[in-house]
């Protein structure tokens, strides 16, 4: 997940043998959260990879700071970016990405966040 700039909490990884196909159970941290992902386990879990269903299932929301360069970093990676960074009428500048295996990302910063750190938003905020 280097691509959205999470960081793994290694030695939280669980990795599983030849019984789970190589899956794995991670932990990231995005700012002060935490994000777990773990595999598509439709017996015991009752979780399906979006993947294989080909839809998307689920969209996790996080609040990074500086959006416009989370948003930089995730094109120059080669992020598949699905909503283009704008800012939205609620009071949050925002865009939106898939991960490899079907997973909505959706990354945002408060206007309110942007002014204290410097940054402008639009006139009606």
């Amino acid at each position: 997940m280097r691509v959205f700039q999470l960081e793994e909490i290694r030695e939280a990884r669980i990795e599983h043998g030849e019984e789970w196909d190589y899956t794995m159970l991670a932990w990231l941290r995005a700012g002060d959260g935490v994000v777990m992902i773990g595999h598509a386990n439709a017996e015991v879990h009752r979780i399906h990879s979006p993947k294989t269903l080909g839809k998307t299932t689920v969209q996790m929301m996080v609040f990074v700071h500086d959006v416009d360069a989370h948003y930089a970093h995730a094109v120059a990676e080669g992020a598949d970016i699905t909503m283009e960074i704008e800012d939205a009428f609620y009071g949050e500048r925002r865009y939106e990405a898939t991960d490899p295996e079907g997973h909505r990302w959706h990354f945002a910063e408060r206007f309110e966040d942007i002014k204290a750190r410097g940054g402008s938003v639009p006139d009606e905020a």
